[in-house]
């Protein structure tokens, strides 16, 4: 199977790896302190909640129990949600690659895990637009149902993606340590 860093070299794809895992953290800090003022009693999970209201009445109370000033850091965390979904789509995916690497089972799967968390990035674009469309107050539309449902793709690839970067990060680094050490 193909994948997004079929072209890089398995030091290049490493690099990546570890590249895009630090800026998710970096880009992840922002995303947790600009969430902090979307907590509201109409909406104690923040985004995520704004993201998976499903309806336009839930969506419009959401909007509706923010002030203007933190409807602002709504409007500036979903554009910043973009450099967001670029970089834990891109971890998650090139630590899938390189953590798979001499291994080709997993590295098949590896190649289909990379793929997923793009398209996941992909529904994570589209609820954005459809969340941005809510929160300008654009009348009417499916924008929340859009917004919902690309929501939990995105969701439920990552429940699949994340569990598989990781597990196979993890039998790469105990693999490692036990190889001995070069004389």
């Amino acid at each position: 199977m193909t994948h997004p860093f079929q072209r890089l070299s398995p030091a290049g794809q490493r690099a990546m790896a570890w590249a895009s895992f630090a800026a998710t953290l970096l880009v992840g800090a922002a995303m947790v302190a600009l969430d902090q003022p979307l907590r509201t009693a109409a909406c104690p999970n923040g985004i995520v909640g704004f993201e998976l209201a499903f309806t336009e009445e839930a969506a419009r109370a959401i909007v509706a129990s923010w002030s203007p000033q933190v409807q602002l850091v709504a409007a500036l965390g979903l554009g910043f949600d973009y450099l967001f979904l670029c970089c834990y789509t891109s971890a998650i995916g090139a630590i899938a690659v390189a953590a798979t690497a001499g291994w080709p089972r997993a590295a098949r799967v590896a190649g289909w895990v990379a793929w997923a968390m793009w398209f996941a990035g992909l529904m994570d674009a589209v609820e954005n637009a459809a969340l941005a469309r809510l929160l300008i107050g654009a009348p009417g539309g499916p924008w929340a149902q859009i917004a919902g449902t690309c929501a939990s793709v995105k969701f439920g690839l990552l429940a699949l993606g994340l569990p598989f970067a990781l597990g196979a990060l993890a039998r790469r680094l105990a693999t490692r340590a036990q190889q001995p050490a070069d004389a």
